[in-house]
C-alpha cells in the first residue's frame, strides 16, 4: 500500500503546474456551488465525482484550491499510482489490490476523515466511465469509509461536465454542493448522488453558453 506524504515543494509545484494546463487546454472552467455553505463548514469533506476521465484528479485538486481550501487526499487505483508515484507527494494514496491491506486502507480513510482539516476525494464507480452514461453505480468501499467517520465527515458531490459550442476549447463546468445530512447506507448515498447528478445535467443542457 502506497501512503501520502505531502511534500510542499511538489504540492507548490502542482499547483501552479495544475493551474496552466487548465489555462491552456480549457477555454474557461465554471464552477457552480453555493459559497456561504462552505464557509459555515467546520467538518472534514469527502468529495464524491463523477469518473470520467484521467483529468478527474486535476480538476478537484483546482476545486480544493478555490473552494474546499482544505489537505489534498485522493485514493487511486494501487496499479495506476505505482506508475505515478510522485503523486503521493500531494496527497494520494493507493487502494490495495491485496484484501489483506483492507483492513489498512480503511483505518488510514478514517484518520483522514476524522480530522477538520482534511479532505478525501473519492470516485465511487471504481474505475472510469464514459461521460454519457447518465447511470451512476457506487461500489461498497464509498460507504465504508463515510460509515466510519460519518459524525466528523461532510460528504460534497461533485460533477463534472464539458461542451465546447462555439470555441475550440472545451469549457469545463463543475458542479458542486455540500450534503450537511447523515446518510443510512450505500443505495440512499447512491440516490442522492443520482439525484445531484440528474439536475446538473438539466442544468447544463439548459444553460447553453455560445
Amino acid at each position: 500500500m502506497i501512503y501520502p506524504k505531502h511534500k510542499r515543494a511538489w504540492m507548490l509545484f502542482f499547483d501552479i503546474y495544475n493551474r496552466f494546463k487548465m489555462k491552456f487546454n480549457f477555454f474557461q472552467h465554471r464552477i457552480i456551488y453555493d459559497e456561504m455553505s462552505f464557509m459555515h463548514s467546520h467538518k472534514s469533506y469527502l468529495v464524491v465525482c463523477n469518473h470520467t476521465s484521467w483529468w478527474d484528479g486535476f480538476w478537484v485538486l483546482r476545486l480544493n484550491k478555490l473552494v474546499f481550501k482544505k489537505q489534498f487526499h485522493v485514493a487511486m487505483l494501487e496499479s495506476e499510482l505505482r506508475k505515478n508515484k510522485f503523486l503521493s507527494c500531494i496527497g494520494a494514496f493507493s487502494v490495495p489490490e491485496a484484501v489483506s491491506e483492507l483492513r489498512s486502507f480503511f483505518q488510514l480513510g478514517k484518520s483522514i476523515l476524522d480530522n477538520k482539516e482534511n479532505m478525501l476525494l473519492f470516485f465511487p464507480q471504481g474505475e472510469f466511465a464514459s461521460l454519457y452514461d447518465q447511470d451512476i453505480h457506487f461500489k461498497n468501499g464509498v460507504w465504508q469509509l463515510l460509515n466510519q467517520s460519518q459524525e466528523n465527515v461532510e460528504v460534497v458531490f461533485v460533477g463534472n461536465f464539458i461542451d465546447y459550442y462555439s470555441y475550440q476549447k472545451p469549457t469545463l463546468s463543475s458542479y458542486v454542493e455540500l450534503y450537511k445530512r447523515s446518510f443510512s447506507g450505500l443505495v440512499d448515498l447512491q440516490h442522492a448522488y443520482q439525484i445531484f447528478y440528474d439536475a446538473c445535467l438539466t442544468h447544463q443542457i439548459n444553460n447553453k453558453e455560445t
